[in-house]
């Protein structure tokens, strides 16, 4: 089994994946390389400044799901520690992809409101 894409869309100009990994939890990923101002922090992912459950667990240049590849600035979360569901623990809470995504839009909303500036499209 591997990850797999259960969302790929763009919000307000800016673009998102929604994922299933292969242990069956969800990550959100977001492309920040739109959103002026933002400092993207590859190197040190907990300094990217994203406002999510969990704090931002994940930035790189791409973003790998099973033969596909997607480059930019890619900052990312998942929903496996902090009371999720994990098929380590067998209890917690399981995330549905609806959920997920009014994080992800929550996320952006945030980072454009706080990083004003015009986002091409």
């Amino acid at each position: 089994m591997s990850n797999i894409i259960e969302k790929e869309e763009t919000y307000k100009g800016i673009r998102f994946w929604i994922i299933r990994t292969d242990m069956s939890w969800p990550c959100a990923y977001i492309d920040v390389r739109d959103i002026p101002g933002f400092k993207f922090c590859p190197d040190d992912y907990e300094n990217n400044d994203i406002i999510c459950r969990g704090g931002c667990t994940y930035a790189d240049h791409e973003l790998v799901v099973g033969d596909m590849v997607f480059v930019g600035k890619i900052v990312g979360w998942n929903y496996a520690h902090r009371g999720a569901w994990t098929p380590v623990t067998l209890f917690g809470r399981q995330w549905t992809k609806e959920e997920v995504m009014e994080e992800v839009e929550e996320v952006i909303d945030d980072l454009l409101s706080r990083y004003p500036g015009e986002v091409s499209a």
